[in-house]
């Protein structure tokens, strides 16, 4: 898939992954939305969505024990912060048939912000999306 404002998305990502590593302890977390259907700390269990966990190292619809939607099994690829960030936006759009009903924030800035934390608090960095983890 390919996003028009991809390389925006990618920078604001890094940059706000960056500014949110000095500032984490002092700003209330981004992540209660995704908390109330994920974990994403190992070893958790998985509630109504999976465990988020190193997220960015497995194929997307592949978390063990999980019953993903058929769409986002066959997928076939990995997460790029291009496709994270418009899955979170509107999630239906990216797989028509996911069971993920909330979107992230429409706010770009927001959303990148929103993906900075998620990424540090899934044992994940921005640099861990930009290619195929198996390679």
């Amino acid at each position: 898939m390919t996003f028009r404002y991809g390389t925006w998305v990618a920078a604001a990502v890094i940059a706000a992954f960056v500014s949110f590593g000095a500032t984490a302890s002092a700003q209330p977390s981004k992540l209660m939305i995704c908390k109330s259907c994920h974990t994403l700390e190992e070893g958790a269990g998985h509630l109504a969505g999976p465990n988020l966990f190193e997220f960015c190292k497995r194929k997307i619809g592949s978390a063990e024990r999980f019953t993903y939607s058929p769409d986002m099994k066959a997928s076939g690829e990995y997460w790029t912060t291009e496709l994270l960030d418009a899955f979170l936006k509107t999630p239906r759009a990216v797989f028509p048939r996911t069971r993920m009903m909330i979107g992230a924030p429409a706010d770009d800035v927001a959303r990148a912000e929103l993906i900075a934390e998620f990424l540090l608090a899934t044992g994940c960095a921005a640099d861990d999306l930009a290619a195929d983890p198996a390679e």
